[in-house]
């Protein structure tokens, strides 16, 4: 598999989660956009430990430096990674949060924008 057909797989999975499991389709959304980042930069020996992917704490990092967007664009990614990554740290770590279906669209919306954003400049 390639880190595309993983955020395929993921963002169906949020899909179908989304009314029914929403912590979890919020966490699949968030690792489909992470997937697709991790297309987008590749590039062995960038990233730490000799990995093929960044860390979740440098994502945002490395979204701010995706090639090809205008700085308007750049900051949209870097605004819905942000907010993708709070709300799979909340539905994933915090069991008091409010994680439900509106969150988990939210997440998707999310998802999709980042999606949407990569493959415009891919």
């Amino acid at each position: 598999m390639t880190w595309l057909d993983l955020s395929t797989n993921a963002a169906e999975a949020a899909d179908a989660l989304a009314l029914t499991h929403p912590r979890s389709a919020a966490s699949r959304a968030y690792y489909s956009a992470y997937c697709r980042l991790c297309h987008h930069i590749g590039g062995k020996g960038r990233f730490p430990r000799g990995w093929n992917n960044p860390t979740h704490d440098q994502i945002i990092k490395f979204a701010g430096q995706a090639k090809g967007l205008n700085p308007q664009d750049r900051r949209g990614l870097v605004s819905a990674v942000k907010n993708l990554q709070r709300l799979r740290v909340d539905a994933d770590y915090r069991p008091t949060a409010t994680v439900d279906s509106t969150a988990a669209k939210a997440g998707i919306r999310w998802m999709i924008t980042i999606q949407d954003t990569i493959e415009a400049v891919s």
